[in-house]
């Protein structure tokens, strides 16, 4: 029997914040990634971090559901952004972000006595500049995103974004653009806005650019996204418990390879 001089209620509030630490503390580890490439979890494991009560493995599954959905709608939010602003970027003619300041600078003609309006020189530039800075920033995000969530698929994607920009380093920090050990990018903000725009267009601009491998990458990474999405919604994610005691969930991030090509 309890003494006299606990109340039912603070032993109540004490439960729940144990309960809550728990809880908190499984569903920490569930979210950085809890599935193998096969999409099982160790029910031993699993009732290990969460105490083994059914009613707080429905919890955590439950908050393991939620992190999971909010991870890949801002993954697809952040890829679907990174494609748009590179589409920006590949746009051909005067009028896209790259033609206008080629147009501009054309008009510079000793000959003919012409010059460019530096006015409007400046505009354009700034436009291109602050397009990358914003590609560069979802890019970022898709990465973070990718390794927080994990599994097979997002794993593949991040690594392959990491190679291309990899691959165009020297390039990159040409124009004041570092790579780091996490594929993430980096921007020297002065060296971008004073870059030559010619080396821009070269890495975001053209077919078969840095730009146009991460927009057919990112585009793969939104689809994969939005798969999870709509598997998530619709089955809610069914969870069972195998014969040989392993815990099964059903999760498209290691089994839709099909994806990859």
């Amino acid at each position: 029997m309890y003494s006299n001089n606990v109340s039912r209620s603070t032993i109540s509030m004490a439960r729940a914040r144990l309960v809550n630490q728990a809880t908190r503390r499984a569903a920490s580890g569930l979210g950085r990634q809890t599935s193998n490439s096969s999409g099982r979890l160790s029910l031993a494991k699993f009732n290990k971090t969460s105490g083994g009560s059914n009613t707080t493995n429905s919890l955590l599954d439950a908050l393991y559901k939620s992190q999971d959905s909010k991870n890949y709608t801002a993954i697809k939010n952040a890829a679907s952004g990174l494609q748009k602003g590179i589409d920006k970027l590949l746009g051909k003619g005067d009028s896209s972000l790259f033609g206008k300041v080629f147009a501009e600078m054309d008009k510079a003609d000793e000959a003919a006595g012409t010059e460019p309006d530096e006015k409007k020189l400046a505009e354009y530039k700034k436009a291109v500049t602050d397009t990358i800075t914003d590609v560069v920033d979802k890019y970022n995000t898709v990465m973070d995103k990718l390794l927080e969530t994990g599994g097979t698929l997002n794993n593949f994607y991040a690594g392959q974004l990491k190679t291309y920009c990899k691959n165009n380093e020297a390039a990159l920090k040409e124009v004041g653009i570092t790579t780091g050990s996490d594929g993430k990018l980096k921007i020297n903000s002065k060296s971008l806005q004073s870059a030559d725009m010619e080396k821009l267009q070269k890495l975001f601009g053209t077919s078969d650019s840095l730009g146009d491998q991460i927009k057919t990458i990112s585009g793969k990474v939104e689809e994969n996204a939005a798969t999870n999405i709509a598997y998530n919604d619709k089955n809610n994610r069914t969870n069972t418990y195998g014969r040989y005691g392993t815990f099964n969930s059903s999760d498209y991030r290691g089994s839709s390879l099909n994806q990859l090509g």
